[in-house]
């Protein structure tokens, strides 16, 4: 309850009628305490959907056992015989007991107000939300602030952004660019960094990189791959690749794919099929279709850019709702 207390003392300071409290994530963090707090303060909370906590007790829709996605309702009988989780089947029960608790006097369940980072996600959590729930959309941020087309065309790598586990599909990125005899770049790490730099020699792994060295291996990508296996919630990869005028090459199963217009932006392969993606990178030696690829991403993200402005335009207007609200139902 430490965190709680905390907030309640800085709440102490500030005139409740013309505050919010936003949350952004509990779960690795916080303890949604915050969140009950807050209620029974009657000060207004809304929680930004950054994951699928909010529905599904491991977060991800996704049983990490079998590498796939889970289409069974979270907490039906199904759901609690299930081992899912990417820890022990110990740690499924752990997961079940905190999610009863923060949907009930974890105050989650008396939330009115949520953020969607993505309409897939918003589209998968509506229905497990309060009813009373209000949904707003709010575009996240891009850091993108050189407006620089990418040649592509004349770069040979293609780009995998992102942590290197079994969800993400690093594995089928590998395997795919293997068989079509493409060079590929992975950025980042985890636990099937080892693995995979074993079993692909042929491959670079050049852990995390940022500033400069991110921006050198989006400027020599000739597309970015992203073949994860289970939903997301937005794919900031996507958005980061086109604002640098690279393709992107993605499974149709999850949130990045809705930012894809095949043919137009990038190029679509079924979630975790290996010969799919294969034909994607053979297709992609056209110099000429990467270019035209690469024109429309660039030019379709900046005549909309996602700037901090336009996040912060975006939450301003959830807040003013917010408080509008609160000021309605005490005048009633």
């Amino acid at each position: 309850m430490a965190a709680a207390d905390a907030l309640e003392e800085i709440l102490r300071s500030k005139n409740r009628s013309r505050t919010v409290i936003h949350v952004h994530g509990w779960t690795k963090a916080l303890s949604s305490s915050v969140i009950a707090r807050a209620v029974s303060l009657g000060v207004p909370v809304v929680v930004t959907l950054h994951d699928y906590f909010a529905a599904c007790p491991n977060g991800g829709f996704f049983e990490y056992p079998a590498a796939r996605v889970c289409e069974r309702k979270p907490l039906s009988r199904a759901c609690l015989g299930t081992h899912c989780d990417a820890r022990a089947r110990t740690h499924k029960v752990w997961r079940l007991m905190r999610h009863a608790v923060q949907s009930s006097v974890g105050g989650l369940g008396q939330v009115r107000h949520f953020v969607a980072v993505s309409d897939f996600s918003a589209r998968l959590l509506a229905p497990y939300l309060p009813k009373s729930a209000r949904l707003h959309r709010v575009d996240n941020p891009v850091d993108a602030a050189s407006k620089t087309l990418t040649r592509c065309a004349s770069n040979e790598p293609f780009l995998f952004i992102g942590r290197l586990s079994a969800e993400k599909g690093p594995h089928i990125f590998a395997e795919a660019a293997r068989r079509a005899g493409s060079r590929a770049v992975f950025v980042g790490e985890g636990e099937m960094l080892g693995r995979l730099a074993e079993r692909y020699p042929e491959h670079r792994f050049v852990g995390w990189l940022s500033g400069n060295a991110l921006e050198a291996a989006y400027g020599s990508a000739r597309a970015v791959v992203v073949p994860s296996l289970w939903y997301e919630t937005l794919g900031l990869v996507v958005l980061e690749a086109f604002a640098r005028g690279v393709p992107v090459v993605c499974s149709d199963g999850t949130a990045p794919a809705e930012l894809i217009v095949q043919g137009r932006n990038g190029l679509l392969f079924g979630n975790g099929n290996v010969d799919g993606l294969v034909d994607c990178l053979l297709r992609l030696r056209d110099d000429s279709l990467v270019s035209s690829l690469g024109r429309e991403a660039f030019d379709g993200y900046w005549r909309n850019p996602h700037t901090l402005t336009r996040h912060c335009d975006g939450l301003e207007q959830v807040y003013a709702a917010m408080l509008d609200e609160r000021e309605a139902s005490l005048a009633a």
